[in-house]
């Protein structure tokens, strides 16, 4: 692999990483806030659809989260270890 080609290879990987990482940290976000936001509420009853609702965002959220998490170490699994094999490092 010419070391361009390395670099090129380096940069998209990180970028994808970056992308995933970002989805990763907005799906956490959005659990805090409805597992926070549950706890502090506790006297208000919530009607059906309502909670409802809130479990489907949370369902929603949890699914994001995987799928970036998913992702991410697939990604390191087979990628981190071919780059290895090739001879070049990710760039930091």
């Amino acid at each position: 692999m010419s070391e361009n080609t390395e670099k090129v290879a380096s940069q998209i990987l990180k970028a994808v990483l970056i992308q995933f990482e970002d989805q990763r940290q907005a799906a956490i976000a959005e659990l805090d806030l409805y597992m926070n936001n549950s706890i502090q509420r506790g006297g208000v009853v919530l009607n059906e659809v309502a909670k409802i609702a809130i479990l489907n965002q949370v369902v929603s959220a949890t699914n994001r989260l995987a799928e970036a998490e998913g992702a991410i170490s697939s990604l390191q699994k087979n990628y981190y270890a071919l780059a290895s094999e090739e001879g070049f490092e990710l760039d930091d």
